[in-house]
């Protein structure tokens, strides 16, 4: 996934239009965020002329994943995956269950950690770990 920050460009009538990324078939564009009249996308492609594709009036500049990761957590697509987690977890545990079991087991020894805290804690790593792979999927994180 390469990440792409675009001039949101609206053209007048009678081209009443607005200009953003170009991509072809092949290329699965993502749209994560508009900003400040700029827009973030994620591009699937391996194009070595992308940029040069792209309108001039957009001003087009690549953008390394650490310089769009606070943009991409902060996107509606980052904070759903975020809510299907939290909801996979609440069909099994409820909020006071979870502030129960790691209430018991901060205050036992380890060895003595209740099998229900481990469950628990199983199941939240899995959920975990399906919400994590959905973000790799979209772009919004790395492998």
């Amino acid at each position: 996934m390469r990440y792409f920050k675009i001039k949101k460009v609206v053209l007048a009538p009678p081209e009443d239009t607005t200009l953003s990324i170009v991509t072809t078939h092949e290329e699965k564009a993502t749209p994560f965020s508009e900003i400040d009249g700029f827009q973030y996308f994620g591009v699937n492609t391996t194009d070595a002329n992308f940029l040069t594709k792209q309108h001039a009036a957009c001003a087009v500049v690549e953008l390394t994943y650490l310089q769009v990761e606070p943009i991409l957590k902060a996107c509606a697509l980052y904070k759903s995956i975020n809510e299907i987690v939290q909801t996979k977890i609440r069909q099994r545990y409820s909020a006071d269950d979870e502030m129960k079991l790691n209430r018991i087991a901060n205050s036992v020894a380890k060895t003595q950690t209740p099998q229900a805290f481990w469950d628990y804690n199983t199941y939240v790593t899995e959920c975990s770990t399906y919400g994590n792979q959905l973000k790799i999927e979209a772009g919004l994180k790395q492998a």
